[in-house]
């Protein structure tokens, strides 16, 4: 029993820890990629936890950041790409500011 509530309580750390990366990285991009790395190195320590909803939705944010991110790079030649890079912004808030308040209640993402 005592193992399930370290691995609980381990999981919950991660997932916080991850958001809060992200959070941060909507003023500066590194830290949205140093916890898309960890978001899928960890995500075997949140198997079988309410976490592990929050995992799954770190490591798409991760890859859709990462898409859109050079997407939108790409099109500012257009001036599209400004758009896209807000859109982004707003997204990662929502994505990131939801997943907080539902791992901070211990509730799953889903």
């Amino acid at each position: 029993m005592a193992r399930a509530i370290d691995r609980t309580g381990a999981a919950r750390s991660w997932t916080l820890l991850i958001y809060g990366l992200y959070l941060t990285a909507l003023f500066t991009a590194l830290p949205l990629v140093v916890g898309g790395i960890v978001a899928l190195l960890k995500r075997d320590v949140t198997e079988g936890t309410v976490y592990e909803s929050h995992l799954d939705n770190q490591v798409s944010v991760f890859w859709a950041s990462l898409v859109f991110g050079i997407l939108g790079w790409i099109l500012s030649i257009l001036g599209i790409g400004w758009l896209i890079w807000g859109l982004l912004w707003l997204w990662v808030l929502w994505r990131s500011g939801r997943g907080l308040w539902l791992a901070l209640d211990g509730r799953p993402w889903r």
